[in-house]
């Protein structure tokens, strides 16, 4: 059976599954049983077939995810669900729709939603191989994308953007501030523009 031989090969989506497993309550042999489907791609129904022993076996091959360690240096850009994305480095290049979203996501479980994290700081490359602006229209689609990265692919950049944004977060605040309330103006004003074409209709 192939199983991941370290923590960076899990993808995104089995890093998610794996920890909800991990932290259930189920015994240890029913836990066992879930993580080997979970990283062999196999049914649960397929490793319940098998003897304790074997079982037992397979899960000392996972050992590791007692002890997570990822690449130390992040990939310029990488190639997911057919697809080449670019991690967005510099924090002037973020768009307010990106840091207004990750500013929800802080919110959030960051196991449950770190796929929808890097949809806001990985974007697509064009044909020049240049990074396309953040566009929240295809956000959704990203973050299933993201689903497939693997941690030693996202895991060291996303480690390196936290540094860079905890050492400028009063700069951040504020862009992010100024950015909340340049939208609640724009809504605000739409909603006037919509009442005054409804009065007028």
């Amino acid at each position: 059976m192939k199983l991941p031989k370290k923590y960076g090969d899990l993808t995104v989506q089995q890093y998610q599954q794996v920890k909800v497993i991990l932290d259930s309550e189920d015994d240890v042999i029913e836990r066992h049983v879930k993580l080997i489907a979970c990283l062999s791609g196999k049914t649960c129904e397929f490793v319940e077939k098998h003897t304790p022993k074997q079982i037992a076996e397979w899960a000392a091959k996972l050992d590791f995810l007692n002890t997570p360690e990822f690449k130390s240096t992040f990939a310029k850009r990488v190639f997911i669900n057919h697809t080449w994305y670019m991690p967005i480095i510099g924090n002037e290049e973020f768009t307010a729709g990106a840091l207004v979203t990750l500013k929800h996501l802080e919110k959030q479980d960051p196991t449950k939603s770190l796929n929808q994290a890097l949809a806001c700081i990985y974007v697509p490359m064009n044909w020049m191989g240049k990074p396309k602006p953040y566009n929240a229209g295809l956000h959704n689609k990203i973050a299933e994308d993201m689903l497939h990265a693997k941690l030693d692919d996202v895991v060291p950049f996303l480690e390196f953007k936290k540094k860079v944004l905890e050492a400028s977060s009063p700069i951040m605040n504020t862009y992010l501030e100024e950015a909340m309330m340049m939208i609640a103006e724009t809504m605000s004003w739409l909603e006037k523009e919509t009442q005054m074409e409804l009065k007028h209709s």
